[in-house]
C-alpha cells in the first residue's frame, strides 16, 4: 500500500547505516541554521558601515582643506597662542590678587595695648613688662612698613612686566595670530566650514570614525566568513543526503532478486511540495503562488533533481525582500506582502529542503517486471516474502505467510526460502500449513490449543519425535502427505 514505508527498513540495514547518516545530516542542518543566524546578526551590526564611511569622508574632506592650504598651521597657531595667552593672563591675575591679599593683611599687623593699671613706679617687674611690649610694638610696626613697601614695589614690578618690551612682543604675536585666524576663517567659510577653530575636534572625530569603521569592517568580515561557512555546511548537508540515497541504491541492488525488484527513485517524492512550502514559509493561503514556486523549484520533465533551481528561487526571494522585485513574479500581489512578513530563518530552512526518495517495488510475472500494486494478492505476498526472507540476520516472525499463496508457491518459494534462511537467522512461523512445518525442516514445533479461553502448548518437540509427527498429522490437513513428500525428497527412489 505504501512502498515508501520500506525506507525505514532500508535505512535500518547495515549496508545503509541510516541512523548514523541521519544523525550527521541533522547536525549539519542545525549547524547551518546557527551559522545563518550568526551571519545575519553580524551583518546587522555592520549595517551602519556605509553611513559611517560617508561621515568619515566628509570629515576628511574638511581636514584636507584645512591641511592642504596651510590653514591648519594658522589655526593651530591661533589655538596655541590663545591658550597660552589665556593661561598667562590667568597667572598674572592670580599673582596680582595674591599681592593685594598680602597688602590687605598688612593692615592687620598690629599689637594690642597692654593695660596693666597704674601701680607704683618702683615696680621693677612691671617696668620690664612695659619695655617688652614696646619692643614688640616697634617690631610689628617695622614689619608692617616693610610689607607695605614690598607690596607697592611688587605692584610696580607687575605693572612693568605687563607694559614691558616682552609683553609688547607677546601681544604683537597674539594679535598677528588672531588676524590670520580671521583671514583663514573667511576663506574656509566659502568652503562650507563654519567652525574652523574646531580643527582639533575634526581630528578627534576622524580618529573616532576610523576606530568605529575598523570595528565594523571586522564585523562585516566575520559575517562574510560565517556566510561562507554556512554555504560550506549546506553543501556538506546535501552531500550527506546524496550519500544516503547512494547507499539506499546499493542496498536495493543487493537485495533485489529473481522474483522481486526494489527501485529507488532519488528525490522523487516531491508531489506535495506546494503544501510543504506552506509549512516551511508559514504562508497558508495563496496556493497558486505556492504552486508556481514549487514549479520553479522542481526539475523539468525528464530531468533529475538538482539544487540550482531551489537556490535560484531562494536568491530571488532574498532579492525581493531587500527591495528589488527581480524576476520573482506573483499571481497575487498580496503574496508579496505575506512574503515580506516571513522571518529570514524560514528562508534559511527552505535552503534545507530535500525531497525524499521514492520507492517502487516490482515483481516478475511471466518474464516481465510489473509494479507490485498490479499483482494479485498471492503475487504481492510472494514478492514481499521473497524480499523479507532475503534480507537481514535478526530474528523474524511470520504470521500465516501462506495466506493468499497457492500450494505451488508455498512449496517453491516459501519452503525453499525458509530452508535457506533458517541457517542464518532465527525464524518463527505461525501457520496452519503442514508443508511449511515439514518441508521447511522446522527445528522446534509447538502445537497450541485453546483451554479456558487461553492458548496453551499441547505438544512440542522436533520432527524426529513420533508424538510431534502424530500431532502434525492430527491437527494439520494434509500432514501425512507432507511427510510422504518429505521422505521422497530425503530418500529418493533408486
Amino acid at each position: 500500500q505504501d512502498p515508501n514505508a520500506l525506507l525505514a527498513v532500508i535505512d535500518d540495514s547495515e549496508i545503509v547505516g541510516g541512523t548514523g547518516l541521519k544523525r550527521q545530516i541533522t547536525q549539519k542542518k542545525t549547524r547551518y541554521l546557527s551559522l545563518c543566524a550568526e551571519a545575519r546578526a553580524a551583518y546587522e551590526q555592520a549595517d551602519g558601515l556605509p553611513t559611517l564611511r560617508a561621515s568619515h569622508a566628509e570629515v576628511r574632506r574638511k581636514l584636507d582643506i584645512l591641511e592642504g592650504g596651510g590653514q591648519a598651521q594658522a589655526l593651530n597657531e591661533y589655538r596655541k597662542r590663545r591658550q597660552q595667552n589665556e593661561t598667562w593672563r590667568a597667572i598674572l591675575e592670580a599673582a596680582s590678587q595674591a599681592v593685594e591679599a598680602v597688602g590687605d593683611s598688612a593692615a592687620e599687623l598690629s599689637v594690642a595695648d597692654l593695660n596693666i593699671g597704674a601701680d607704683a613706679e618702683d615696680d621693677l617687674a612691671q617696668a620690664s613688662l612695659m619695655r617688652m611690649h614696646e619692643t614688640l610694638r616697634r617690631a610689628v610696626a617695622h614689619l608692617e612698613s616693610r610689607v607695605r613697601e614690598s607690596v607697592e614695589q611688587t605692584r610696580r614690578g607687575i605693572d612693568e612686566i605687563d607694559k614691558g618690551t616682552d609683553a609688547d612682543q607677546w601681544r604683537t604675536a597674539v594679535e598677528a595670530s588672531e588676524n590670520e585666524f580671521q583671514r583663514v576663517s573667511s576663506q574656509l567659510a566659502k568652503e562650507g566650514i563654519s567652525a574652523p577653530n574646531e580643527y582639533g575636534d575634526l581630528l578627534e572625530q576622524a580618529a573616532k570614525f576610523e576606530r568605529e569603521i575598523e570595528a565594523l569592517e571586522k564585523e562585516q568580515k566575520r559575517a562574510e566568513e560565517l556566510e561562507s561557512e554556512a554555504a560550506k555546511t549546506l553543501a556538506e548537508y546535501r552531500k550527506l543526503r546524496c550519500e544516503l540515497s547512494n547507499k539506499r541504491q546499493s542496498f536495493v541492488r543487493e537485495m533485489s532478486g529473481e522474483s522481486i525488484r526494489v527501485e529507488i527513485d532519488e528525490y522523487a517524492n516531491r508531489k506535495n511540495l506546494a503544501e510543504e512550502l506552506s509549512e516551511i514559509l508559514g504562508i497558508e493561503h495563496f496556493a497558486d503562488d505556492r504552486r508556481e514556486l514549487a514549479r520553479r523549484i522542481q526539475p523539468k520533465q525528464g530531468q533529475s533533481w538538482g539544487w540550482e533551481r531551489l537556490d535560484g528561487v531562494i536568491a530571488a526571494m532574498r532579492q525581493f525582500l531587500s527591495g528589488d522585485r527581480g524576476f520573482l513574479t506573483m499571481k497575487d500581489a498580496r503574496f508579496g506582502t505575506a512574503l515580506k512578513r516571513v522571518p529570514p530563518e524560514r528562508i534559511d530552512r527552505l535552503g534545507l529542503y530535500l525531497p525524499e526518495d521514492a520507492v517502487a517495488v516490482r515483481f516478475k510475472d511471466r518474464g516481465d517486471w510489473r509494479p507490485l500494486p498490479q499483482g494479485s494478492p498471492g503475487q504481492q505476498t510472494a514478492a514481499l516474502l521473497a524480499f523479507v526472507l532475503g534480507y537481514g540476520s535478526e530474528p523474524i516472525i511470520l504470521d500465516q505467510p501462506e495466506d493468499d499463496l497457492d500450494n505451488s508457491l508455498i512449496y517453491e518459494l516459501l519452503v525453499r526460502r525458509l530452508r535457506e534462511t533458517k541457517t542464518k537467522r532465527q525464524v518463527i512461523v505461525v501457520t496452519h500449513n503442514p508443508n511449511i512445518v515439514v518441508h521447511g525442516d522446522a527445528e522446534l514445533v509447538l502445537s497450541l490449543e485453546a483451554r479456558g479461553g487461553q492458548s496453551r502448548i499441547a505438544c512440542q518437540g522436533g520432527l524426529q519425535e513420533r508424538l510431534v509427527r502424530e500431532e502434525i498429522c492430527r491437527v494439520m490437513e494434509g500432514g501425512r502427505e507432507a511427510f510422504k513428500r518429505r521422505y521422497q525428497r530425503i530418500m529418493p527412489s533408486q
